[in-house]
């Protein structure tokens, strides 16, 4: 079933900006840059996949960047005709250092699922 699998990627970067508003009236800003990198390893049946994104700043002077948010994703899908089982853990850390104190939020989640595609 699995047989050879496909390696493919994808990296995008990015500029964003994103307010996340909260019933009690609290509020999260999304750092403005962002870079992603998306992996799979797949065929006809599995698929097997990755993706990190870090959110980030730019620092006042010169080029660098501070890192602020981390977000992991990890699952894999079998897929069998028009059924598929998929399993998935997404969470989101905060990161932090000397010059950049921490900022952000954690959470994450796990999911599986069963899916009927007409196609």
């Amino acid at each position: 079933m699995i047989g050879t699998l496909l390696l493919w990627f994808t990296l995008s970067l990015g500029l964003q900006e994103n307010t996340i508003l909260f019933a009690n009236g609290e509020h999260l800003e999304h750092a403005p840059i962002y870079a992603e990198l998306e992996f799979h390893a797949e065929n006809e049946y599995i698929d097997i996949y990755g993706i990190y994104k870090n959110e980030m700043m730019k620092k006042e002077h010169g080029i660098e960047f501070a890192p602020m948010q981390d977000y992991f994703t990890v699952g894999a899908t079998i897929s069998i005709g028009n059924f598929s089982l998929g399993v998935k853990h997404e969470c989101e850390h905060p990161v932090g250092n000397a010059d950049t104190p921490l900022w952000g939020w954690y959470g994450g989640y796990n999911k599986i699922e069963i899916t009927f595609s007409s196609k």
